[in-house]
């Protein structure tokens, strides 16, 4: 994962002013159950309608807030409890959800999708 230190930090052990960064990335009537954020940016969030949504923000945050698009995949048929990024393949991501299933994947075959 990523701390807050590395969110904010300009390299120079000073930090960004402006330290609230808020991305609207769901359909109305979804929401969010897991979250997570690699050391590189990718964002992934998974939503109580089974998808997985990817999107990459520049790290560290700075200046005025990107706009933030996100890859929707449809990853399980109920909401998506936990994901994790593999710790050295950070491309490969492992889902968990309420259909009782898992599911590993690859991020990569996922960029301009």
């Amino acid at each position: 994962g990523v701390s807050v230190d590395e969110l904010f930090e300009r390299g120079d052990g000073s930090y960004v002013e402006n330290n609230q960064w808020c991305f609207d990335c769901l359909d109305p009537g979804k929401s969010m159950l897991a979250v997570r954020l690699t050391k590189s940016g990718v964002l992934a969030v998974g939503t109580n309608g089974g998808e997985v949504l990817l999107g990459d923000i520049p790290l560290p945050l700075s200046g005025e807030q990107p706009y933030l698009m996100m890859t929707h995949i449809r990853v399980h048929k109920g909401g998506v409890l936990g994901l994790d990024f593999h710790p050295r393949k950070t491309n490969l991501l492992l889902t968990c959800g309420m259909d009782r299933s898992v599911c590993l994947l690859d991020t990569s075959l996922s960029e301009g999708a």
